[in-house]
Formats: C-alpha cells, sequence, structure tokens
C-alpha cells in the first residue's frame, strides 16, 4: 500500500522535530546541510510552531556563512566560545554537529 500525502506530510514534520530537537540537545547549535536552506529554514520554523513546544523557542534558524547550502540552528541561550557572538560571527563548523536534510 502506498503511502498518503498525510502520513508523508507526518513522517517530514517527526523528521524536522528531530532535527530541532538535535540541536537542543547540542551545546551550541547544528549545522544543517540542505540543497534548498531556504525552504529548510522556512519547514525548521513551521515545524518548531506546530510542535507547540515551549522548549524550542530557544532555537534560532539562520542561514550559514559558512556556505551556502547550509542553515545554522543555534542555541540562543548556548554559552558561546570567548569572543564569539550570535550577531556577529557564526561557529566555527568543527564546533557543530551536522545534520543533512533532503529538502
Amino acid at each position: 500500500m502506498a503511502e498518503s500525502a498525510t502520513q508523508r506530510r507526518q513522517r517530514e514534520h517527526q523528521r524536522l522535530l528531530g532535527i530541532l530537537y538535535q540541536a537542543l540537545a547540542e551545546p551550541i547549535g547544528l549545522l544543517v546541510a540542505s540543497d534548498n536552506p531556504q525552504a529548510a529554514r522556512q519547514r525548521l520554523y513551521a515545524a518548531r510552531r506546530l510542535s507547540g513546544d515551549a522548549s524550542l523557542a530557544v532555537l534560532r534558524i539562520a542561514l550559514s556563512p559558512l556556505a551556502q547550502q547550509q542553515l545554522l540552528v543555534i542555541r540562543a541561550d548556548a554559552a558561546l566560545p570567548t569572543g564569539l557572538t550570535l550577531d556577529e560571527d557564526a561557529p566555527q563548523q568543527s564546533e557543530l554537529s551536522i545534520e543533512e536534510i533532503g529538502l
């Protein structure tokens, strides 16, 4: 039996929530690779909103200055390395876990 559109949406939502919770569990956040980072960003924000989980509100999702095909999912409450701020610099790629997302 083929997967319905509703089942696909639910599976996609669960996958996106998994990325958000993984970023939440990391000390700084997560680097997400995507072939369409703008769409990935919109979907991650939508998944966060639909989850209704207030703990996810601490996450910021931004286009990465490190690479065009990546997003930063950063904990706004993270203890960032000395001299690093969210507004000035992005964490170094080696400081973040990497998750691939096909969007």
